[in-house]
């Protein structure tokens, strides 16, 4: 078994350690991940962008097609007006 297999099947058989070790590790270092997390946003905006409006459609059941379709649909208003 090579290295790469093994790292696959000890992963595997130790998901609930890591895990607790991981959340461990990223409460006692908050400011790196959110470090990371600044730059990520800064470097890709329209993706964090269009990440946040898919989780915001789904809680109603939309996907961004449906959305924008009924925008047209609509006239760009809301039902209501």
């Amino acid at each position: 078994m090579d290295r790469k297999e093994y790292l696959k099947q000890y992963r595997k058989l130790h998901r609930p350690k890591q895990r607790a070790y991981q959340k461990a590790w990223r409460k006692a270092h908050p400011d790196y991940e959110a470090a990371i997390m600044a730059k990520y946003r800064a470097k890709y905006p329209e993706r964090v962008r269009l990440t946040h409006r898919k989780q915001h459609l789904k809680v109603y059941g939309l996907t961004i097609e449906q959305f924008n379709q009924m925008l047209v649909t609509q006239n760009h208003q809301c039902k209501i007006c």
